[in-house]
């Protein structure tokens, strides 16, 4: 993971010669699996066990033929069954030698416990088992690749399984007088080894190793290192308990579920990153290398890798403790999971199915502007820019998105990869927040239901991928509609000023985000009638306060760089124009837009004088001028609009078009294909709660804010994503009372 191969740096020399992560992997593992032979020596346990770690090691081969090598099936067998890549130039596949060690341990494990059993003393074997490793090693680096030296590499994880062993051993014994008396000496040795090992990493095998150290020193030295590396970070967690705070446990288990991840996939996922970079990449037989800033990459191959380490840890508790799914969602982990298999799929479906360019239109908005940002630029019009560096203030789009993106630049992220991953983490959230509002209106067995739809609907994946806000406003959407539900469930002063922030987070991303304060929290506010007039109205006040001031910084620079007062954007009055023109109020763009509506009044007229204020000023007026000059035609319009905007006019033009805007026709055809089945489910569900006598009316207002924004702008797809993380809740009311049915329960329950 070095930036460049031919400079010579010490975090280059040492990530590549210092391996703690296997180490500290196989080290532990033994010291759980004697624990685990202890408490149950079942060969039937011992069997499950190799059994589990096989279908991890199946799940590291098919992530990486998907992401990084697009193996064959055979291939992908092939590997998964020899734990070997059928092809050495197969990068992120050379855990598998990782998982052998770890299966070994196991192995080895309960042959220790069988000696204890029958009184029999396994100094000996922890001092064989040094011997091996460190024999190993030294004698894998005097010979060159084979099949030989793939078993001698095996053979070098021997002394880490010792130092688990010899841990386990000194642990037991001195846990026999309790934790207390042996913390300060946990943490005293710990330090010391670790220190040690890492010193001697640094300054005998790293970058300062001194001239002439052969190989034979190398290979001793990485073992010495290796080995008191492991130690000093298994004998630390010996003093655990009584030395780390709560926070520090939540950090400890957090990391804990992402590391098999870290361990599995950090390589695969940090060579499918930086093909991401053709531009920068260099690649021969020693790896993948990148020219230049290599943090980005980094990065996210450790948040992708997390997210796999979050999935697999979850499957691992599953099968150890035979449990339900269903029992399993009340733990957190089981929430965590579902939004990583979300992010895992927007990964899988970017790097395999979306289009490579989009660098055109809002996206190419978008993504300069967040670059301009991180160069303290502020919010210049992008074009004008890239054309000549000209300093021409814009309000076209909201700001947040931008800024959202930025905050990939500012560590070097400028590519519009960057930006596009980082918006996988905007849909990973959207997963999140459904499985929290669908919880919190449903019930756990819902939550799921609907977690898994929006974890895989095309609809919320597909614009992370092409770098649209709408995915952004959907969250803040669906957050609020949370928020709401919590402020009805306990009426505070903070709830309401949560709830107001969030509507104008979500109003700085699209401006109809505006829409809730009238559709959402007046209607929540005011219908409930347990709380007094006076007091309704101090909480409408308080929204209200929070909603300005949020919005008060973008609202003030507009104020102070245009003619007009722009509150939020100028996109509204511009789009009018596009919206209301001959070709979109009949033949084939009817209840769509049409670019060159504008163009052919500026080739008539020339450019509308003033700034951004006032000519979307202008151009809103022409829209309307031909609004009402055609005011018989309206209702068909309008009609044509909304049936558009929910796919019930012209559905199969609405994927050609798409297309325009970057969405992938076969995953757009597939989403519309779930579409008409998840509505009919969600008008069902919409059915089944309101008979339950449960509060339906926040999750209807996402489908009216969509509607109301088709209305008065245009039919299309992009438009409805807000009120998609409803529709999978919904749906998945529907579903649960579909299924209920059929087994002969009351649906209503």
């Amino acid at each position: 993971m070095a930036v460049d191969p031919s400079a010579s740096s010490l975090p280059r020399n040492v990530f590549v010669r210092v391996d703690a992560g296997a180490a500290l992997v196989v080290g532990a593992v033994a010291v759980a699996a004697i624990e685990r032979r202890r408490a149950d020596g079942r060969t039937r346990a011992l069997v499950l066990d190799l059994a589990r770690l096989w279908v991890l090691w199946f799940l590291v081969v098919a992530v990486n033929s998907v992401l990084v090598h697009r193996a064959t099936m055979s291939d992908a067998l092939s590997t998964a069954f020899t734990f070997r890549a059928h092809d050495s130039a197969q990068l992120g596949l050379g855990v598998g030698r990782v998982i052998l060690a770890v299966a070994i341990a196991l192995v080895l494990a309960s042959l220790v416990v069988a000696f204890e059993a029958h009184g029999r003393r396994v100094i000996w074997l922890v001092g064989v088992l040094a011997a091996v490793g460190w024999g190993a090693r030294i004698a894998e680096a005097e010979m060159s690749s084979g099949f030989a030296r793939s078993l001698l590499s095996l053979g070098a994880f021997a002394d880490y399984i010792a130092a688990g062993f010899a841990v386990s051993s000194i642990s037991r014994a001195l846990l026999r007088n309790g934790p207390r008396p042996m913390s300060r000496f946990a943490v005293v040795a710990a330090g010391l080894l670790v220190v040690l090992g890492l010193g001697a990493a640094v300054f005998l095998v790293g970058p300062l190793a001194p001239d002439g150290a052969g190989v034979f020193d190398h290979g001793l030295w990485r073992a010495v290192c290796g080995t008191s590396v492991v130690a000093g970070v298994l004998i630390g967690s010996l003093a655990r308990p009584a030395l780390m705070s709560s926070t520090g446990v939540l950090i400890e288990r957090s990391l804990a579920v992402a590391a098999p991840g870290l361990l599995l996939g950090h390589e695969g996922m940090f060579v499918a990153v930086v093909r991401r970079y053709p531009e920068r990449l260099h690649e021969d037989a020693r790896g993948v290398w990148l020219a230049a800033n290599a943090s980005p990459a980094i990065v996210w191959a450790v948040i992708f890798a997390g997210s796999f380490g979050v999935l697999v840890s979850w499957m691992v508790i599953a099968m150890h403790h035979r449990r339900t799914v269903r029992s399993l969602l009340p733990m957190p982990l089981t929430v965590a999971a579902l939004a990583s298999f979300g992010l895992l799929v927007r990964l899988v479906t970017l790097f395999n199915v979306a289009p490579e360019r989009t660098d055109g239109g809002d996206p190419r908005f978008y993504h300069v502007t967040a670059n301009l940002l991180a160069h303290a630029r502020s919010f210049p019009e992008p074009l004008n820019w890239l054309n000549d560096e000209t300093m021409r203030p814009t309000a076209l789009h909201g700001p947040l998105y931008p800024i959202v993106l930025s905050v990939s630049s500012r560590f070097g992220g400028t590519q519009y990869i960057d930006h596009k991953l980082l918006s996988l983490l905007i849909g990973a959230g959207i997963v999140l927040v459904v499985i929290l509002l669908a919880r919190e209106v449903a019930g756990s067995g819902v939550a799921l239901v609907a977690g898994f739809l929006a974890a895989v609907y095309p609809n919320l994946w597909i614009l992370d991928e092409i770098l649209f806000p709408e995915p952004l406003a959907a969250l803040l959407t669906t957050l609020a509609v949370l928020f709401a539900y919590r402020w009805r469930a306990s009426p505070s002063w903070r709830a309401s000023a949560v709830l107001g922030g969030t509507i104008a987070l979500g109003a700085l991303a699209r401006g109809e985000g505006i829409l809730l304060l009238g559709l959402l929290v007046l209607p929540c506010v005011v219908l409930p009638k347990s709380l007094s007039l006076g007091t309704r109205v101090k909480h409408l006040v308080m929204v209200g306060l929070v909603f300005g001031l949020v919005i008060s910084p973008w609202s003030l620079r507009n104020v102070r760089v245009f003619v007009n007062v722009v509150p939020l954007s100028t996109n509204s009055n511009e789009l009018l124009v596009y919206a209301n023109c001959d070709t979109v109020y009949s033949g084939g763009l009817l209840g769509y837009w049409d670019f060159y509506c504008q163009e052919r009044i500026r080739s008539a007229q020339g450019e509308f004088p003033g700034d951004e204020s006032q000519t979307s000023l202008r151009w809103r007026d022409a829209g309307l001028d031909y609004a009402g000059d055609h005011a018989a035609e309206l209702p068909k319009v309008l009609a044509a609009r909304a049936l558009r905007q929910w796919e019930f006019f012209r559905p199969g033009q609405n994927l050609a078009l798409g297309e325009d805007e970057g969405r992938h026709r076969a995953s757009a055809t597939v989403a519309l294909a779930m579409y008409y089945p998840m509505l009919a489910l969600g008008i069902v569900g919409a059915f089944v709660h309101r008979r339950a006598r449960r509060w339906l009316l926040p999750l209807i207002v996402p489908f009216l804010g969509v509607t109301v924004v088709a209305l008065y702008a245009y039919g299309n797809t992009r438009f409805r994503a807000p009120a998609e993380p409803a529709l999978c809740i919904l749906a998945a009311i529907g579903l649960a009372a579909v299924v209920t049915r059929v087994r002969g329960g009351d649906s209503s329950a």
